[in-house]
C-alpha cells in the first residue's frame, strides 16, 4: 500500500522555528563532526558555489535574483554562480553524465531516485546545526520522499518547491446543472464527494449542452490526475515498490479504474485525454478557464482569478469504499553534490533557499507550492486560493496526496504504461484486460533496472 503521512506528521511547526525563519532567513549551520567528512564547516575564506536551476526566465529568475541579492548581502564570504539551464529536464541527465555537476543542482524527485549516487550526504549538516529532518518533528520543512538513495537516519536533498496537481470545478454550471458543490454531501460526517456524486454532477453538466463537457479524466500526465484520483484513492497502488512489482491486477485497482472508464465509454459524461487535449487546441484555451467545462481533473489556481467563469479548486473525489481521495505530488529538492569542496557552504544556502521567507515569496507568485510547513498556515498565503472551500481543499490535498513510486526505471515505466492505458482509455479494450499487460510491463522494466 502507498504510505500517506497526515499533516500532523509533518505540519509540526514549533512556533519558534517559523518566527525565527521568519526573521532571520536560515541559521548557519555548526561544522560537522563526523570522521571522513573533507569540510569542517564554513571557511572564513571567500568562496565561490556553482549554483545548477532551472529557475532562468519570468518570475522565476526575478525571484531567484532577489533571493541572490539577498544572499551575497547576508553573506559576502560564500558568493553564488547561478547557472541557469534552459531546457532543464532533458539536458540536466546530461551534465550528470558529462561530470559537469557544479557543487549544487536541482533534481525532480524521479532524476533524484536515478543520480542519487551524485548528491552528498546531508545527514552530518542537519545534526551539527540542530536542523531536524524535512517532516520530523520540529522541521519547518514538509516531508520527502523515500528516493532510491534513502536509508533510514539519512538526508540528501533539501526540498526546495512542490507541486500538487488540484481538481476545479465551475460553480456556474453546477448550478446551472442543478446539482450540488463539492463540498454539499454528508457522507459519515465527510461534507465532499464521493464518485457517485461526481458522476451525478459530471452527467448532469454535460446534459446542458452540446458544447458543455462534464469532466475529463487527465490533462495528459495520465497518473497524476487519472489513475491516482481513482485506483489508488480506492487501495490500489501504481507500483507494489515493496517487491518491485506490477500491481494493477488487484480489484482495488480495477474497480477505480472501471469507474472512470465507464463514465467516459458508456456515460459519455468524461473526456478522454485525446479528445480532451484537442478540443483545448480548437479553443486555443484551456477549456475549463473559457468556461465549457464542469469538473476538471487538473483546476490551477492560475486561471481561478483570471477566467470570466465563476471558478475553484475542490478536494479530489473521494472513493466510497474507503473514504479516502488521493492525489499525486512531485518535489523539486537541491542537492550539494559529491564533486563540492565547501559542502558546509552549500548546505547553508540551499537551506536558505527553503526557509519562510523565501517559501513565501515563492508560493505567493504562483509559480509552485511551497516545501516551508509554516507557509501553508500563513494568512496571505491562504487569502490567495480564494473561497474558504478551496483553502480547506489545499490543505485536504496537502494531507493526502503521494510521491512518485521512487524506483529505478519508473521514467521509462511513465512512458509505457501512457501509451497502454491510451488504449483503455479510447474504449478499444477492456480495463481487466490490459492491467494484465500493464503488470506484465511493469515487472519487465523494474527487472531490467535492478
Amino acid at each position: 500500500m502507498t504510505s500517506k503521512a497526515s499533516r500532523r506528521d509533518f505540519l509540526k511547526v514549533s512556533g519558534s522555528v517559523v518566527a525565527g525563519a521568519a526573521a532571520a532567513g536560515c541559521v548557519a549551520p555548526v561544522a560537522p563532526t563526523t570522521t571522513g567528512m573533507d569540510d569542517s564547516g564554513p571557511t572564513s575564506e571567500r568562496v565561490a558555489l556553482r549554483f545548477l536551476n532551472k529557475w532562468g526566465s519570468g518570475v522565476r529568475r526575478e525571484l531567484m535574483n532577489g533571493f541572490l541579492d539577498n544572499w551575497a548581502e547576508q553573506n559576502p564570504n560564500i558568493g553564488i554562480i547561478f547557472e541557469p539551464v534552459a531546457d532543464f529536464d532533458r539536458r540536466m541527465p546530461i551534465l550528470v553524465a558529462a561530470g559537469e555537476w557544479g557543487d549544487i543542482m536541482l533534481f525532480f524527485d524521479l532524476q533524484l531516485s536515478a543520480f542519487h549516487e551524485i548528491a552528498a550526504d546531508l545527514t552530518p549538516y542537519f545534526e551539527a546545526s540542530g536542523t531536524p529532518f524535512p517532516g520530523k518533528e520540529g522541521s519547518e520543512l514538509i516531508r520527502i520522499p523515500n528516493h532510491v538513495g534513502y536509508e533510514p537516519g539519512k538526508v540528501k536533498a533539501v526540498p526546495f518547491q512542490l507541486n500538487i496537481v488540484m481538481t476545479g470545478i465551475n460553480k456556474d454550471l453546477f448550478r446551472e446543472a442543478g446539482v450540488p458543490m463539492p463540498w454539499e454531501h454528508d457522507h459519515n460526517g465527510d461534507k465532499w464527494w464521493d464518485w457517485h456524486d461526481y458522476r451525478e454532477a459530471a452527467c448532469a453538466i454535460n446534459d446542458l449542452g452540446e458544447d458543455i463537457i462534464g469532466s475529463n479524466f487527465s490533462f495528459g500526465n495520465i497518473e497524476q490526475d487519472g489513475l491516482v484520483n481513482w485506483s489508488v484513492a480506492n487501495g490500489g497502488q501504481l507500483i507494489d515498490v515493496e517487491n518491485k512489482k506490477g500491481s494493477w491486477n488487484t480489484p482495488e485497482f480495477i474497480e477505480g479504474q472501471q469507474f472512470a472508464v465507464d463514465m467516459i465509454c458508456q456515460d459519455g459524461c468524461m473526456m478522454n485525454v485525446d479528445d480532451y487535449q484537442g478540443l483545448g487546441q480548437a479553443l486555443g484555451i484551456y477549456p475549463w478557464a473559457a468556461g465549457v467545462q464542469g469538473i476538471a481533473s487538473r483546476g490551477s489556481g492560475y486561471w481561478v482569478s483570471r477566467s470570466e467563469a465563476d471558478l475553484t479548486q475542490v478536494a479530489w473525489v473521494r472513493s466510497p469504499n474507503t473514504g479516502e481521495s488521493a492525489g499525486l505530488g512531485s518535489m523539486h529538492f537541491h542537492i550539494v553534490t559529491t564533486q563540492s569542496q565547501h559542502p558546509a557552504e552549500a548546505f547553508e544556502f540551499i537551506t536558505y533557499l527553503a526557509n519562510f521567507e523565501n517559501q513565501k515569496n515563492i508560493a505567493l507568485s504562483g509559480t509552485a507550492e511551497p516545501v516551508n510547513a509554516g507557509v501553508w498556515e500563513d494568512a496571505d498565503y491562504q487569502a490567495t486560493w480564494g473561497s474558504p472551500e478551496a483553502v480547506e481543499a489545499y490543505l485536504d490535498a496537502l494531507d493526502n496526496f503521494i510521491f512518485t513510486p521512487q524506483l529505478p526505471g519508473v521514467l521509462e515505466w511513465f512512458g509505457e504504461i501512457k501509451i497502454l492505458w491510451g488504449d483503455v482509455l479510447r474504449c478499444e479494450v477492456s480495463v481487466e484486460e490490459q492491467v494484465v499487460i500493464v503488470d506484465q510491463k511493469t515487472d519487465e522494466i523494474l527487472a531490467a533496472h535492478a
